[in-house]
């Protein structure tokens, strides 16, 4: 029996891809535990066959906040559990998705001669990809452009994979029934709006400014996060209570990967943070886009690097935060979505964008370091 460690931050661009490639790994007629080592996720999440084993949730802030000393506190506990679950479990492998606890994992993992894989799903590695890469013995990129990036890359091992997009976002889509019972049309143009996993209040606000002109011509499916749900729902109403086609609206605190993979089919255009998960899924399915960075002073520059890759290669727009205005966001989705020649090139460049079998690709590199490692008898 194998054992292999995933560990990284609680966000699902580090949870998600994951579930995928373990999915992916079953192909391989190999008995392996797999554990989960890192923080609750902060949505919810179904680990499926992995094994949860709970850090604190640490995060390096890029603005002062108290909760920043406060989780420096919590860095010694972090260490000792990490030590002893390493110790006593003794995994063949840990992966990597990044996120500030994720370092103490893999220099521990490291310390102890377990091999480490990290997968660096931005454009830009964050700091604990960046320092991790000094004792991983692969690093696994979405993006050509982050291995130059990284420090000593010349000595390091670098494979293009993509990211990993959940099977039930591919393979589920609105039956005639469940459109009906929404009152949704297929004939009509959609418009899918996304602020991350925990919701985007400026992104819901300016949403919530031109939803009566929206919804003139459109219609919107809207997901606000858990905890900004009430708010933007109760905004909506009085915006457009009295309009004929309020029904053209609708709102959502979360969807299910399936639900989110069943509206994807359905999108004329997606308007969406830039995590790279977001991005190689609207690309999965060569959805033209408006995305709108988080800003760096929040998250660091990767976000705003992402989408700028991505409009690079023709396949959506980008507003930065300091330019997200009613006016600019409202002239932005008319051109796009009222351009025939404009929207079919983004569609073409979206879909050229997509790497393919990302999570097959990263389940057959670990079975190849660990077949490499433990002698392993091939398929």
């Amino acid at each position: 029996m194998f054992v292999v460690f995933f560990t990284g931050g609680a966000t699902g661009g580090h949870l998600i891809p994951i579930k995928q490639i373990v999915r992916e790994f079953k192909k391989y007629d190999l008995e392996v535990e797999f554990y989960w080592l890192g923080p609750k996720p902060r949505f919810p999440f179904n680990f499926e066959e992995i094994k949860p084993i709970w850090l604190a949730d640490f995060q390096i802030r890029r603005y002062f906040s108290l909760k920043t000393f406060l989780d420096i506190l919590k860095i010694p506990l972090i260490v000792l559990k990490t030590f002893f679950v390493l110790l006593i479990k003794m995994p063949n492998l840990v992966f990597s998705k990044g996120g500030s606890v994720s370092f103490f994992v893999n220099l521990i993992a490291y310390i102890f001669g377990i091999p480490v894989i990290i997968h660096e799903s931005d454009s830009l590695p964050g700091l604990s990809n960046k320092v991790s890469s000094y004792f991983a013995e692969k690093i696994l990129i979405s993006f050509e452009k982050t291995k130059d990036y990284f420090p000593r890359k010349e000595k390091k091992e670098f494979i293009l994979t993509g990211q990993p997009v959940l099977e039930e976002i591919i393979n589920y889509k609105f039956s005639e029934e469940e459109l009906k019972k929404m009152n949704i049309s297929k004939d009509e143009k959609l418009i899918l709006i996304m602020g991350g996993s925990q919701g985007a209040r400026e992104i819901n606000e300016i949403i919530i400014e031109i939803l009566p002109k929206l919804i003139e011509k459109y219609q919107v499916v809207h997901l606000t996060g858990a905890g900004l749900f009430q708010e933007t729902k109760d905004l909506a109403y009085f915006a457009i209570r009295n309009l004929k086609r309020s029904s053209a609206y609708h709102v959502f605190s979360f969807l299910s990967q399936e639900e989110l993979g069943k509206f994807y089919n359905l999108a004329s255009l997606v308007i969406s943070r830039a995590g790279s998960g977001s991005i190689f899924e609207i690309s999965y399915f060569g959805i033209p886009s408006i995305i709108i960075p988080l800003r760096e002073e929040v998250v660091g520059p990767h976000q705003v690097s992402n989408a700028l890759l991505y409009q690079e290669a023709g396949a959506c727009k980008v507003i930065h935060p300091e330019n997200l205005k009613p006016n600019i966001l409202l002239f932005q989705i008319e051109e796009i979505l009222n351009n025939k020649e404009i929207y079919n090139q983004m569609k073409i460049n979206a879909s050229k964008f997509y790497l393919k079998n990302a999570g097959a690709k990263i389940a057959k590199i670990i079975y190849d370091l660990l077949s490499s490692r433990y002698e392993i008898i091939r398929l």
